[in-house]
């Protein structure tokens, strides 16, 4: 079980910045060192340090909005976010799933070192299904490394455990520490 689904368990998941919440069973990242955590990995020096098809699955919980659209010193061009998961994409086994957790709304971006708004719509050029039933079905689109939406669901008043305090509670106008969140499931179409 990982957050309520029910997973075959498989030898190579990894957690990418876990902050606080390391996960047993997983290869806990997180771009500074704690306790629980495995590898310090920072994901905005691409490429990931991990071999094609070497993970099965990839849990980035409440990360991805606090990826920045340019990275100082990346060379390649466009959105940062596009490299990253195309990262997540490579170092996922055919069938690997990436499950992705981002508060919704407000919570989503009133927070300030939260740089975007993560949902469904933001991963939309790598779903097959959509590219093809789109007006974004040009030949780039269709040569872009593939995942295929498997479940999503929004989970309300998600408590964030440690980091309710007076700033969240004043001062972000957060209830007591906890949010809606966006959960999407995708499974990598190689």
């Amino acid at each position: 079980m990982v957050h309520g689904h029910q997973y075959v368990r498989a030898e190579r998941w990894l957690n990418v910045g876990c902050g606080l919440l390391t996960h047993e069973g997983f290869w806990n990242t997180d771009m500074y060192n704690g306790e629980g955590v495995d590898q310090v990995l920072d994901l905005m020096k691409l490429p990931l340090p991990f071999e094609n098809d070497s993970w099965d699955f990839i849990l980035a919980s409440h990360v991805l909005e606090h990826i920045p659209h340019h990275v100082v010193g990346h060379d390649q061009d466009g959105d940062f976010l596009t490299h990253l998961i195309n990262e997540f994409i490579r170092v996922l086994t055919p069938g690997g799933i990436l499950e992705i957790h981002t508060p919704i709304g407000p919570d989503g971006m009133y927070v300030i070192d939260h740089c975007r708004f993560v949902d469904q719509i933001t991963f939309r050029g790598w779903d097959p299904e959509y590219i093809t039933a789109s007006l974004f079905s040009d030949v780039n689109q269709r040569s872009k490394p593939k995942m295929r939406l498997l479940r999503k669901y929004v989970k309300r008043y998600f408590q964030l455990g440690p980091i309710n305090s007076w700033h969240t509670r004043n001062h972000l106008g957060l209830e007591v520490g906890r949010v809606h969140q966006h959960i999407l499931i995708y499974e990598v179409v190689k």
